[in-house]
């Protein structure tokens, strides 16, 4: 009976300090937080928290290709724009693959200020940036805003030169123009309004237009659209269809460790460009339409309809195969973006225009409770 006691009375002991020193460690480890997460709300005048946002166009024409300028097609190379397309992804042509390669893409293909009016940004104290376009601008990335200061305005008097859309990506199927926040430090996004005429838009046969929003520089590995719009020819002020309205209420940067369970790499600031030279080092060349937005390491230029076809087999969109092969040759960034939207549609005054209002609000979300949940042990920062 004694040897029981005095056996029940050390496991009782052994279990008292046992849990002391489980809790004791326990609120060291959470100290040291090396595995935990935390959540940072930020409003939208921070760089490092503003997202990216494309708009991408693609068509779905068989012979007359949306994308394409077909009269300068046909005067350059005598042959149709679909003809084009096809020799770019390495399709038998009848035209001189040499003829096709030296054609400037930038010039066979769409631009964008022939569809888009303007876009304007409001910050939080009602100033207004306004970008306006006609197809006469050769570079949209010169035009400069015309800035409305508000009563209660917190501008300066002089405000630094600014930065419209880009070009982001393009190839023979999807092109993307980027707008990237560079304003100055004191404005606050509020929300941001894309003005397109409707009846350029319809002469894009079988056209699409993508919205995307994501971490700066990670468009190929965010190919998840917020909002696309099958058809043009169904838009119109009668039917309410000419004012879409996107909110962005959640937006979640997630800041991975680099020695998680998935490695990343946090020096990785550009993963666009890591996966074009990572496509591009595979087949050894350059292809036409990335002469432009390629700047990675010099490789000579594709001459062949091998190499175009080899290249093919790695694009984007609709390629979630191609693209992952690519993707998976190198440690994704550390840095991520996670975004939820809604959208609605509703009318706008003016006939002719689609307007495409993105709003930013920031919220705590479920999502975003849920986030916290899945990301605790990979991660050690949320905004």
């Amino acid at each position: 009976m004694n040897v029981f006691k005095v056996t029940t009375s050390l496991l009782k002991a052994a279990c008292f300090f046992g849990t002391i020193y489980m809790t004791i460690h326990f609120i060291q480890e959470y100290h040291a937080n090396e595995d935990s997460s935390h959540i940072i709300i930020k409003r939208f005048r921070q760089s490092e928290i503003f997202p990216a946002i494309s708009l991408c166009f693609r068509s779905k024409h068989n012979e007359q290709d949306g994308l394409y300028n077909h009269t300068f097609i046909k005067d350059m190379l005598s042959i149709q724009s679909n003809d084009y397309k096809n020799a770019l992804l390495g399709k038998p042509s009848t035209t001189s693959i040499g003829n096709i390669i030296d054609a400037e893409f930038d010039e066979a293909t769409i631009k964008l200020q022939t569809y888009l009016k303007k876009f304007r940004v409001q910050d939080t104290n009602e100033n207004e940036f306004t970008w306006s376009f006609d197809e006469n601008i050769s570079d949209i990335r010169e035009v400069q805003p015309e800035i409305i200061r508000h009563q209660q305005s917190d501008l300066p008097e002089t405000v630094p030169k600014l930065k419209s859309m880009t070009l982001k990506y393009q190839d023979p199927n999807f092109i993307c123009y980027e707008y990237m926040s560079d304003l100055i430090s004191e404005v606050t996004i509020d929300s941001i309004d894309f003005y397109f005429y409707i009846s350029k838009l319809q002469e894009i046969n079988k056209g699409e237009l993508y919205i995307f929003v994501y971490q700066p520089n990670q468009l190929i590995r965010n190919l998840r659209y917020l909002y696309k719009i099958r058809g043009f020819y169904g838009i119109s002020q009668a039917t309410r269809t000419n004012q879409i309205v996107l909110d962005l209420n959640a937006i979640n940067l997630i800041h991975a460790r680099d020695d998680a369970n998935e490695p990343c790499d946090e020096n990785l600031e550009d993963d666009d460009s890591e996966w074009a030279k990572q496509v591009i080092d595979i087949v050894r060349c350059v292809p036409p339409y990335w002469r432009t937005t390629y700047q990675g390491r010099k490789h000579p230029q594709c001459t062949t309809t091998e190499q175009l076809k080899n290249i093919s087999f790695y694009l984007p969109m609709k390629n979630e195969f191609g693209a992952t092969v690519i993707l998976e040759k190198y440690r994704q960034p550390c840095r991520q973006m996670r975004v939820q939207a809604n959208a609605n549609s509703d009318q706008y005054k003016k006939e002719d225009v689609l307007k495409l209002k993105l709003r930013l609000r920031f919220v705590f979300s479920l999502y975003s409770a849920y986030s916290l949940i899945q990301f605790a042990y990979n991660c050690h920062y949320f905004y």
